[in-house]
Formats: structure tokens, sequence, C-alpha cells
């Protein structure tokens, strides 16, 4: 047998880790409260880097539904309503949003709509890279409009008319 046959195989595959890409956010540094902005000022800044027509769907939407509009990364200003309970998210065709990209496991994660409690959640489905909410890896969170959720290199937002209204 030659030396080269004893050898181990090569493992040419990686995994990628997006976590190793990540900053740590200002808000997250920030200690004085020059630095962090209020939850009402924090989403009309968002609000007004929409679109117009964005921003007419965030009007008209009813009180249990949200939308997801992409912010950055690949189809940045895609939206997405979320108006069913459940709305699963992922690579694979089956979820209600597809994000077409190898960061994105095929079944990624899940968004639920509470209307009993007028909340939403969100739970990772044993995703491989991970879902961050505002930066921060969860593998479930309570999502807040405005809220920043990364998908692979998709990042987005979360939109509600009710938060709208708070900022009135």
């Amino acid at each position: 047998m030659s030396e080269s046959s004893k050898q181990k195989p090569v493992d040419l595959t990686a995994t990628i880790h997006l976590n190793q890409l990540r900053s740590v956010p200002d808000a997250v540094n920030a200690n004085n409260s020059e630095n962090s902005t209020s939850f009402e000022q924090n989403y009309l800044n968002q609000l007004k880097k929409l679109p117009p027509d964005t921003q007419a769907v965030i009007e008209k939407l009813k009180e249990d539904q949200a939308l997801l509009v992409i912010s950055k990364g690949p189809g940045i200003g895609a939206r997405f309503l979320v108006n069913k309970p459940e709305i699963y998210i992922g690579r694979e065709m089956k979820n209600d949003v597809v994000l077409d990209d190898i960061t994105v496991s095929r079944s990624h994660v899940v968004i639920k709509i509470d209307n009993v409690s007028n909340s939403l959640s969100l739970k990772d489905l044993g995703s491989l890279n991970g879902t961050y909410v505002n930066s921060v890896i969860r593998a479930q969170s309570v999502l807040k409009p405005g809220d920043e959720i990364q998908i692979g290199k998709f990042h987005l937002n979360i939109f509600t008319k009710t938060a709208k209204k708070l900022t009135n």
C-alpha cells in the first residue's frame, strides 16, 4: 500500500459562521444616554428612510399584520407581508418567505403572530448560521416594531401599524 493511500482525505467543505463577521453595534456599547435614541425616534428614523410606497403599505396594515422589509443584503427594498399566525422563512420554495442564498437554511426561522397579546415572536428552526435580532444571536425572541432580523446575508426590519400610532 502506498504512503498516499494511507493519508486521510482532505475535507474540502467548510461551514460559514456569520457570527465571526459581526461587529458589535454602537447601541450595545453605549453606556450613556447620549448615544441611544428612544424607541419612537428610532422607529421614525427607519420609517423616513423607506420609499413612499412602502410607507403607504405600512399605513394600510391591519392591526394583526406586519411588514418585513429587506434593508441590507440581496433584494434591498423587497417587502413581505406577515399576515398569518405563522410565517416560515428559509431557502426552500415551500416557505412563505423564500430567501435564496446559501447562507440561509432550508427552513431557517418562523415568525408567529399572537393575536391575543398582539405580539410577534421569532423562533430559529435549528439553522446552521443562526438568526440575529438587533445584532444578537437568538434562538427565540419577542419582536418589537423596527427590530432588525438577520437571516444569512439578509437584514430585514419589521414594521407594524400599531407602532406607527405610537410615533404620532
